[in-house]
């Protein structure tokens, strides 16, 4: 199965009375809090969770959780990637009048490995680093 292509026909047709920037954004963040809340409950984050999924109509609650479901299983198959990047690009919520723009992971993997010396990390035993972009953190997370 293409989890991603299902997450991101599910996410498409989920809650069109909000702009899709903003279903992107809330959806992220309810997801990150529970993941978050499923190991170190944390009120504050309970409570901003419950805001921003009580903007949703019942259904569309439904979905997040569908949702969340589905980009796990995306995570699973596609070997953890940066596909949050590649659906956040393909599905063409950024903007670019933002400066926000997708390096492909495979992009990212090469710059990381041009860049890093694998021996001298084991060696160290730690590293300091400079990711040219705020984004994903694609060449970090490689690592």
């Amino acid at each position: 199965m293409q989890y991603p292509k299902e997450f991101e026909y599910e996410f498409k047709h989920l809650a069109p009375y909000h702009h899709r920037y903003k279903v992107w954004d809330d959806f992220i963040t309810c997801f990150a809090i529970s993941l978050n809340n499923s190991v170190a409950r944390d009120t504050y984050l309970e409570e901003k969770y419950l805001t921003i999924i009580n903007q949703y109509e019942r259904d569309d609650r439904f979905k997040f959780a569908k949702l969340a479901g589905l980009l796990v299983m995306a995570f699973e198959e596609s070997g953890y990637c940066d596909l949050l990047g590649e659906l956040y690009m393909k599905m063409e919520i950024s903007s670019k009048n933002l400066g926000q723009f997708f390096t492909p992971y495979s992009v990212s993997k090469v710059c990381a490995l041009l860049s890093m010396d694998k021996k001298k990390i084991e060696r160290q035993r730690y590293i300091t680093v400079h990711e040219p972009a705020s984004g994903s953190g694609g060449m970090v997370v490689w690592w």
